[in-house]
């Protein structure tokens, strides 16, 4: 699953990224089951307070610490909880992306993922 730091990559793509294409943006990776998840961003302001807030108040001296720092306290999080869907959203919640999963191994068809009313629960939704 994803890692905060692969947040913070996505953020800085989405900045790289020539004004015309950045709501194209998005980075995608296949987990060790081959279960292929996509992220994508849909409030850049919001994603950006929330790295530079991660960033301003993570242990460490160096950028690279607080990353490491940062990754470590998402890892533990993953490491307690066997659903790593439900872990990654209830950590990102107020980040500003949206998670899919790939329906099929041709990768033409996607669901979005998101926490329901009680966030206890990863609800599965069919994109069109």
């Amino acid at each position: 699953m994803f890692s905060w730091n692969d947040m913070r990559v996505l953020r800085n793509y989405f900045e790289d990224a020539n004004e015309d294409f950045q709501e194209d943006v998005f980075l995608m990776i296949v987990n060790n089951d081959g279960t292929v998840y996509a992220l994508k961003i849909n409030d850049s302001q919001t994603l950006n307070v929330a790295i530079e807030y991660d960033l301003s108040n993570a242990k460490g001296s160096t950028t690279q610490e607080k990353i490491d720092f940062l990754n470590e306290n998402l890892r533990k999080d993953y490491a307690q909880n066997s659903n790593l869907e439900l872990t990654f959203l209830k950590f990102f919640e107020s980040y500003g992306a949206t998670l899919y999963e790939a329906a099929d191994q041709n990768l033409s068809n996607w669901n979005l993922l998101e926490l329901n009313n009680n966030k206890d629960q990863v609800v599965s939704t069919t994109c069109k």
